[in-house]
């Protein structure tokens, strides 16, 4: 007779829709950040600032795109901790409900809300090193 083994591992379930959405919302998050990025290097490409010296129009324009990657970061931050609220309180509810009281649903609750904050952090890095590229772009303007 056969033994059947259940590897947890190797068990495949689909992503919530609030993960789906934040996953968009990384993305987008993404694309926005490279967007921006690309207009302020197609004005004054990377190691060619001189273009730009004495432009305070480009000099806003730097200190704009840095507030913006500031609130996007920021917002990033917002929107994961609200999935990981809401993914651990609606386990929490569900296992309640249920009067389960295995560590699987436990489990998948923690790999929602750690692959969500991975998600999140390297966001927020490539956000970070975008906005320290333009904030040292606007130091050497004002030198």
């Amino acid at each position: 007779m056969l033994e059947e083994t259940w590897d947890l591992r190797n068990m495949t379930r689909e992503p919530s829709i609030g993960f789906r959405l934040y996953m968009l919302f990384a993305l987008v998050a993404w694309i926005a950040g490279i967007i921006k990025l690309s207009r302020i290097w197609r004005a004054a490409p990377p190691f060619r600032l001189s273009r730009q010296f004495d432009s305070p129009l480009y000099l806003r324009t730097l200190q704009t795109t840095s507030s913006s990657f500031q609130q996007w970061m920021g917002f990033t931050f917002l929107l994961w901790g609200l999935l990981a609220s809401v993914s651990a309180s609606s386990t929490c509810f569900r296992l309640y409900g249920e009067k389960v009281n295995t560590t699987i649903e436990i489990l998948s609750a923690t790999t929602d809300c750690v692959v969500a904050l991975n998600l999140a952090l390297f966001t927020v890095t490539f956000l970070y090193l975008m906005r320290w590229q333009v904030v040292t772009r606007i130091e050497s303007l004002r030198k």
